[in-house]
This record gives structure tokens, sequence and C-alpha cells, in this order.
């Protein structure tokens, strides 16, 4: 009998599941698995003596702009707009009803209709979504965001 789990082992309380849809989710994730802290620090030590990393450390500023919409933008730095934050984002797209172009949609007609953040995507009626990314989609995002959910089942 084969040690590997199939298709239907899949668990949430599973490392290897979570790890699974965390790379499924995030394409650019990368993830460095190792035997041990000590084996981990030596990995890190060797990755930061390879000569294309000497004195190379980190640019704050380019991690900060990492994962938002238009990050090569010049103003993409000055930008509070939460729709161009990379977790809302990733969050977002996987709500019924958007998806990356509604979301573009949202971005660029919501500040008309007073959309700007999450929370006010949570405020905001079903006519006024409706307005920005159309009536079916919005009444899929609408009945998503407002489902009552029995955390007694978890």
């Amino acid at each position: 009998m084969s040690s590997m789990a199939s298709g239907g082992d899949i668990s949430p309380a599973s490392v290897i599941s979570k790890l699974s849809l965390l790379t499924l989710h995030f394409k650019k994730l990368q993830i460095l698995w190792s035997k041990s802290p000590q084996h981990t620090a030596e990995i890190f030590r060797a990755l930061k003596d390879l000569p294309e990393n000497k004195n190379n450390d980190p640019d704050l500023q380019k991690i900060a702009r990492t994962g938002k919409l238009g990050a090569d933008d010049e103003d993409a730095e000055d930008s509070d707009d939460e729709f161009n934050r990379f977790m809302p984002v990733e969050f977002l797209k996987r709500v019924p009803g958007l998806d990356t172009t509604k979301l573009t949609e949202i971005a660029k007609k919501g500040k008309q209709h007073g959309i700007r953040t999450i929370v006010d995507l949570c405020r905001t009626d079903e006519e006024t979504l409706g307005k920005v990314i159309g009536r079916n989609c919005a009444r899929d995002v609408i009945d998503f965001l407002t489902k009552k959910v029995d955390y007694s089942e978890l």
C-alpha cells in the first residue's frame, strides 16, 4: 500500500494539505523546507554567501511594494488604496462573484460609489454594487458577505 495520500485524503488538519493549498493559491510563494532550525540557518548563510548576494541586503521599499497592483508604477508606493494590497486582493478573488476583472472594475469605478476598502465593499448595498460589477455578480458577493455562519460547526 502506498504511503502517498490520494486526492480524497485532504484534511484541514494536515500540514501537507495546508502547504498544498498555499502553493495552489499563491503561485509566487516559495517554500524552503529543512530538517531543523540549525539546517535552516546554514541554508540562509550559504544563500547569503553566494557572489550575487554579497552586500545585497533586502530593499525594504521594494518589499513593501511587493504584491501591490501596479507595483511598477512610480506612484504605487504612495497608494493607500486597499485594493492594491496583496492579501486583500487574494482574499477578494475567492469571494463568489469576484475575479480579477471584477476587482479591477471595483478599483476603477468603485471610488465613485464610495467603495475604497473592503469595509466599504461590505457596507455597500446590492444596487450600488450592481452599478459597478453587474447585478448578478453583486448578488453573489452580497449573499456571500451577509451569509450567517454557524461557528459551532467549525
